[in-house]
């Protein structure tokens, strides 16, 4: 034997077949693993539009669960502060004895509402029952009655979006109190019951009564809480003080689109109008991220991007139906 091989000894560990050898610095294998894998033209705008539209539907979602609800705050805030205004102003300016016959104009709060069991605090009313109006608050269907007048009033809210001021009404149960505030005082009024459709209708009111029905929608099964499917309507009678006098502002009838459940085509067109400017946006980040980089197109485009996504979703969700 070899002095050499006596040196060495023997060789411990793995045998020599079955141990894997490390490739030599620049052979084709190892450049396969550190080249990165280049995407066909087609590929990367089918990936691109995968991430987008899932970026939107994510916006979209959290839009109607979240940041509607910040909208619809916002916009009670500043509702309160107008009735609040009204109310202190004389006699002849106050909301619904102003008026002269004239229909009161939409979009104008009418009634504050307030009920504990249905989690109601100081919740402004409007006036006007399609979507649009329904994204500041409750609307007050305009040709019924305000509260506390004769006759039967009738008032629709949102159940899921925008806040959901009405999703606890169904809860509401016989003897529950709900308190009205219009220009003409507060009246308090009391649940008789909560029906769905095909249940049997109130039974007529007496002469000069004054009734007043809460309006919104609900899931049933899986879809409660997210995906609504049917109307509930809350009865509830005044029980004080003594009806009001009748005072002229409501219509004769409405459009199809503030009855219950329906949704506001007028909506259409500035949806189209919010998502050509988005794409505009976007071909302006696509240039900008080429020619100045990611961070400087990030901060100039983010609050652009988001501001068209805010107006966007706003003018879509009033094609939704306006209980939801």
């Amino acid at each position: 034997m070899a002095t050499s091989d006596v040196s060495r000894g023997p060789r411990l560990g793995v045998p020599r077949g079955l141990r894997r050898e490390r490739p030599p610095v620049g052979a084709p294998a190892a450049r396969a693993l550190t080249t990165p894998i280049e995407l066909s033209a087609a590929l990367a705008v089918a990936r691109w539009m995968l991430v987008a539209l899932s970026g939107l539907s994510l916006w979209l979602v959290a839009y109607a669960l979240v940041f509607s609800g910040v909208q619809e705050h916002r916009a009670q805030h500043a509702l309160f502060a107008q009735f609040r205004e009204k109310l202190a102003g004389p006699q002849g300016a106050r909301i619904g004895i102003d008026q002269k016959g004239r229909p009161i104009p939409i979009g104008e709060p009418v009634v504050l509402l307030n009920s504990a069991a249905a989690h109601l605090t100081n919740v402004v009313v409007v006036e006007g029952t399609a979507s649009k109006e329904l994204r500041d608050g409750p609307g007050h269907l305009r040709y019924t009655p305000l509260p506390g007048q004769a006759g039967a009033s009738t008032i629709f809210g949102r159940s899921v979006t925008f806040g959901a001021p009405f999703a606890r009404i169904a809860d509401l149960k016989s003897g529950d109190t709900i308190s009205a505030v219009t220009g003409q005082g507060r009246f308090r009024y009391e649940v008789r019951d909560v029906r769905r459709a095909g249940d049997p209708l109130p039974p007529p009111l007496p002469a000069g009564g004054s009734q007043l029905t809460l309006v919104t929608s609900e899931g049933n099964g899986w879809r409660t809480g997210w995906a609504p499917t049917r109307t509930v309507y809350v009865d509830a009678v005044l029980v004080s003080p003594k009806t009001a006098a009748a005072v002229g502002g409501h219509v004769a009838a409405v459009t199809d689109q503030e009855n219950a459940m329906r949704a506001d085509t007028s909506g259409l067109v500035p949806t189209i109008f919010w998502l050509q400017g988005l794409f505009l946006a976007a071909l302006a980040i696509v240039w900008a991220w080429r020619r100045w980089g990611v961070w400087q197109t990030w901060i100039a485009g983010f609050a652009v991007v988001l501001a068209l996504l805010w107006g966007a979703t706003s003018s879509a969700a009033v094609l939704l139906p306006n209980l939801m």
